[in-house]
C-alpha cells in the first residue's frame, strides 16, 4: 500500500508537469498572436516506382510539364494591437478634430497574402475605406486620412459631421464630465470591427472654455434683464407720454417673446459649438420659431401703431369739437347770469328768454358730455399708461388675463423647455414637425388677432384728454362760472 510520502512525492511530479504545460501553452498564444508565418504545404514526392519499373520494360516516361502544386496561404488573423493619440492635450486625452493612431496586427502580411496570384484572392481588403470604431459603434464616413503600411497604422482625424453625427451622439451627450475612455477599433464599413480594441482617453469638452462660455452667456442675460427693467427694450412703443415716463410703459408679450427664442437659440448654439466644435447647428425649425416670434412682434407692433393713429386721429377731431362747446356753453352761461341779474323775475318775457337759454345750456353740456365720453373712448385704444408688472402685463388687458394671451405664452414655453432638453440629451437643436410649427404660427396669429379690438385702459378710467396727466380738469374751468353743482360736475 502506498505510503503518505510517495503519494506526496508523486503529487510533486504532477504539480511541475502541470505547470510546465501552462508555461507552454501560454508561450505558443503569444507567438500566435504575432503573426504565426502560414507556410505553404511540400510539394507532392515523385513516384520513383513508376520510373523504375519504365526502365526494366524499355518504355520511355514523358516529362511532365505540370509546376508543381502548393496549398493557398490561409487568411491572417487582424486584431487592433495599439492605439495613440497624436499631438494630445496636457492630460494626454484626444478631443473632437484630434488624430489617433490605430495599429492594426498582422495587416502588412494580409495584404500580401492578398497581392499573391496563387492564393487567389477575390475579394481583396483596402485599408484606406475601413472606417473607424469607437466602443463598438461605427462612426460612419470616418476613413483614414492616412496609412503607413509598413507599420500597419491607421491614423484618423476625430471629427464629427452630419453622417456621424447620430454616433457621436452616445459619447458627447449629457456631458457630465471632462474625460472619458472610449475603445477604438477599425473594420470595413457596415461590418463587424477586429478584434482586441484598445482604450484611449477622449476630451469631451474643455472645461476652460465651457466655464468662459457659459459665464459670459449668463452675464449677457443678466445685462439683459437689467436692461428690460430699466430700459424699454422690450416694453410697448406707446402711448407716447405714459404715466410715469417711459420706463413705466407696459411690457410687450411679442418682444418678449422674440428674446425667449433668442436667449435659447444663442445659448443652445455655443453649448453645441463648445462640446462638438461645430457650427453647423442650427436647424430650419429654430429659424422658423424665431422668424415666428419676429413676425408676431412686427404684427403686433402695426396693430398697436394702426390703433394710436386711428386714436391720436380721433382725439384730433373731437379735441375742436369739445373746445367748441366748452366755449358756447361759457358765453351762454355769462348771458344767462346777466339776464337773472336784470330781470329778478319781473319780466315774463325775459323770463321765458332765460328758461330758453337754460335749455339750451342743458342741450349744450349734453352734447360736450358725448364729445368727451368718445374722447375716453378713443383714449382707451390705447396702450395703459403704466405697468403693473411682467406676468400682469404679458397675460392681461383691462379685462384680466386673456385666453389669447395665456395660450401663446404656454405653447412658448412648453417648446422652450423641449428645446432645451433636446439640446442637452442630443447636442442637436430639434427639428419640430410642420404640424407643431404650424400651431405655434396660429398662436401667434390669433395673438395679433385678438389684439385689434383689445383694450388696456377702460374708458371710465382714461384721462381726460383735454388736460395734461395729474392736472385736475377743474383747474381749467372759468373762474367766474356758476358754482351750481350741476355746472360744476361738467367742469365748467
Amino acid at each position: 500500500m502506498m505510503t503518505l510520502d510517495a503519494y506526496r512525492h508523486d503529487l510533486k511530479y504532477v504539480r511541475i508537469f502541470l505547470v510546465s504545460l501552462t508555461f507552454m501553452l501560454i508561450l505558443s498564444s503569444k507567438v500566435q498572436a504575432q503573426c504565426p508565418v502560414s507556410s505553404p504545404s511540400p510539394a507532392p514526392t515523385p513516384d520513383t516506382s513508376k520510373k523504375n519499373n519504365a526502365t526494366k520494360t524499355g518504355e520511355t516516361e514523358t516529362p511532365s510539364n505540370e509546376p508543381a502544386k502548393t496549398s493557398p496561404i490561409p487568411p491572417f488573423p487582424l486584431s487592433i494591437s495599439d492605439v495613440r493619440v497624436v499631438d494630445p492635450d496636457s492630460s494626454g486625452a484626444a478631443g473632437l478634430n484630434n488624430t489617433i493612431v490605430v495599429k492594426v496586427n498582422c495587416l502588412k502580411e494580409e495584404l500580401a497574402r492578398q497581392d499573391d496570384p496563387k492564393n487567389g484572392v477575390q475579394e481583396k481588403i483596402d485599408p484606406r475605406k475601413f472606417v473607424l470604431f469607437l466602443n463598438n459603434t461605427e462612426i460612419k464616413k470616418l476613413s483614414p486620412e492616412k496609412f503607413d503600411e509598413g507599420n500597419g497604422e491607421l491614423y484618423f482625424r476625430l471629427r464629427r459631421d452630419s453622417d456621424s453625427r447620430g454616433a457621436w451622439q452616445d459619447f458627447l451627450a449629457r456631458p457630465t464630465q471632462e474625460t472619458v475612455a472610449l475603445t477604438a477599433s477599425v473594420g470595413p464599413e457596415g461590418k463587424w470591427p477586429f478584434q482586441g480594441g484598445k482604450p484611449f482617453p477622449f476630451r469631451i469638452y474643455s472645461k476652460r472654455l465651457l466655464n468662459v462660455g457659459v459665464a459670459l452667456f449668463i452675464v449677457s442675460l443678466i445685462g439683459f434683464l437689467i436692461a428690460a427693467k430699466r430700459t424699454t427694450i422690450i416694453r410697448d412703443s406707446g402711448p407716447p407720454k405714459p404715466v410715469g415716463g417711459p420706463r413705466k410703459r407696459p411690457y410687450s408679450l411679442a418682444r418678449a417673446q422674440v428674446a425667449w427664442w433668442f436667449f435659447i437659440i444663442l445659448g443652445s448654439f455655443l453649448f453645441i459649438g463648445l462640446v462638438t466644435w461645430d457650427i453647423d447647428t442650427i436647424t430650419s425649425s429654430s429659424l422658423v420659431l424665431l422668424g415666428i416670434g419676429t413676425g408676431t412682434a412686427l404684427g403686433a407692433a402695426m396693430v398697436d401703431a394702426n390703433k394710436r393713429e386711428s386714436s391720436d386721429s380721433a382725439i384730433e377731431t373731437l379735441r375742436p369739437k369739445e373746445a367748441q362747446l366748452m366755449a358756447s356753453i361759457a358765453e351762454l352761461k355769462t348771458t344767462i347770469m346777466s339776464a337773472e341779474q336784470i330781470t329778478a323775475g319781473a319780466d315774463p318775457s325775459l323770463t321765458a328768454t332765460l328758461a330758453s337759454k337754460r335749455t339750451e345750456l342743458a342741450t349744450l353740456e349734453a352734447q360736450l358730455q358725448e364729445v368727451r365720453s368718445q374722447l375716453d373712448d378713443a383714449a382707451s385704444g390705447l396702450q395703459k399708461p403704466e405697468s403693473e408688472g411682467p406676468l400682469v402685463d404679458l397675460l392681461s388687458d383691462v379685462n384680466g388675463v386673456t385666453f389669447h394671451r395665456f395660450q401663446i405664452v404656454v405653447w412658448t414655453v412648453v417648446l422652450g423647455l423641449i428645446f432645451i432638453y433636446s439640446v442637452w440629451t442630443s447636442l442637436t437643436m430639434p427639428q419640430f414637425s410642420d404640424t407643431l410649427l404650424a400651431l405655434m404660427g396660429i398662436s401667434a396669429g390669433t395673438y395679433v388677432g385678438f389684439k385689434i379690438p383689445e383694450r388696456q385702459t377702460d374708458p371710465a378710467d382714461a384721462p381726460n384728454m383735454n388736460t395734461a396727466p395729474g392736472v385736475n380738469p377743474s383747474e381749467n374751468a372759468d373762474p367766474d362760472a356758476d358754482t351750481d353743482p350741476q355746472t360744476e360736475e361738467e367742469g365748467c
